[in-house]
């Protein structure tokens, strides 16, 4: 049986990251750790005068967030916002909050038209980190809106020294109102060869974790309370980038922008959380993944969300249908009927976004490399559909066939009752 994990066992991790952060032996595994990857890359790049994710030619002052809204998780981000402390933060306030009187409509049905909108810049008041939050959106659908928290930081989180400094100062503000990760380990006074790699992923995830309790406890999340919200790296070189000098193999899956020069490397194509990494020279570009959603909704979400959607889902509904939860004595039942309902109709939804040439427009403005080789993308959103409604229905179907059986027994309990009522009154 799975072991549920609580507050007080993440609140033991970070002691003992506390403890041992700065011992000999993780100080040792981290220039390990470097000095792998710098023989990897070597094998066919000269590393010092190339682009890296870990040399000193690079600076990362910002990251993203990634969530989906409903209408009614929009109207509770907005009075989040309206609630902010005002002495740690200055916020734009743009959208009225829905109250008993008037309820708004924040998503809402269009036909043919796209639109990116501005939902907050939320300026941190003396902080030594976060300079601000700019928050964007725009409909993947006529159901679900795609949400942007974007975070301008005045450090340069990659230095090693900075980022050890961030997450001793932050990491106690994690609550059980937030998503958090959790290791057994072996002993708390010591740090044996496999707790070092857990030592390891304790310093990579706990940055995001720190970044991502401001948008699940100070803001509002739909995915984020429970999940790993998926995130981007905005990394910047000193350097200039040639694509063909570049260790494709090394990174796993490149997407290389041809016209602005700039690579988004991402870990399996958005299917993990955290380690999606946005790369690029000192430049700017236009990569932006709210304006690609507003350009190709559906079809362009799936291609990139899918596996976290599938995920979501799995994580969702997996306890009701192996029977360990009985779905109709839970309070969020009628809850999980109307989300299905939803997911189906959003998935078919054919009035929102230009679909036909998705693929040739992509093909045409950015090369595919998969661990080294390029590969042209091939993507039919109809099968992906059919899947997705598939999975979707079939759990709407189970929930139908419960609530067909709940009802039948509901109905002969009401006629064994008549039944009695009527012998005894014969008396």
């Amino acid at each position: 049986m799975k072991k549920k994990y609580t507050i007080k066992d993440f609140k033991e991790n970070v002691k003992w990251y506390r403890k041992h952060i700065e011992s000999d032996e993780f100080n040792k595994y981290l220039e390990e750790r470097i000095k792998m990857n710098n023989r990897y890359l070597k094998e066919e790049t000269d590393y010092e005068n190339k682009p890296d994710l870990i040399g000193k030619n690079i600076k990362c002052t910002s990251v993203s967030f990634y969530d989906v809204f409903t209408n009614e998780d929009f109207a509770k981000l907005v009075k989040k916002e309206h609630a902010l402390d005002t002495k740690r933060f200055k916020a734009d306030k743009r959208y009225k909050a829905s109250n008993i009187i008037k309820n708004y409509n924040y998503i809402n049905l269009e036909y043919g038209y796209r639109s990116i909108s501005s939902f907050s810049d939320i300026r941190f008041i003396n902080d030594d980190y976060i300079s601000n939050l700019r928050i964007h959106w725009t409909q993947i659908n006529n159901y679900y809106a795609f949400f942007e928290f974007k975070f301008f930081l005045k450090v340069n989180i990659q230095d090693n020294t900075i980022y050890k400094k961030f997450i001793k100062d932050r990491i106690d503000i994690i609550s059980n109102k937030d998503f958090y990760f959790v290791y057994d380990i072996e002993d708390f006074d010591s740090v044996s060869s496999f707790d070092r790699i857990k030592l390891g992923h304790m310093h990579d995830g706990y940055l995001s974790l720190i970044l991502q309790h401001y948008i699940t406890s100070e803001l509002h999340s739909n995915y984020g309370r429970n999940n790993a919200l998926t995130k981007l790296y905005f990394m910047f070189s000193n350097k200039d980038l040639d694509i063909n000098s570049f260790n494709t193999k090394y990174y796993g899956n490149i997407y290389y922008n041809v016209s602005e020069n700039y690579i988004a490397i991402y870990d399996n194509d958005f299917s993990r959380d955290n380690h999606i990494v946005y790369f690029n020279n000192t430049k700017s570009t236009n990569f932006d993944l709210v304006r690609i959603i507003s350009e190709y909704g559906n079809d362009i979400y799936y291609f990139l969300f899918g596996q976290i959607e599938k995920s979501y889902f799995r994580n969702k509904f997996s306890k009701y249908i192996s029977g360990s939860v009985c779905i109709i004595k839970t309070i969020f039942f009628k809850k999980d009927i109307m989300y299905l309902t939803k997911k189906i109709h959003s998935i078919d939804d054919k009035t929102y976004g230009k679909n036909d040439n998705l693929i040739q427009e992509f093909n045409e403005c950015w090369k595919y490399y998969n661990h080294g080789n390029e590969v042209e993308v091939i993507y039919n959103y109809l099968e992906f559909k059919d899947m997705y409604i598939a999975m979707y229905k079939s759990v709407y179907d189970y929930y139908k066939t419960v609530i067909d059986l709940s009802n039948i027994r509901i109905t002969l309990l009401i006629a064994i009752i008549a039944v009695a009522i009527a012998v005894v009154s014969l008396f």
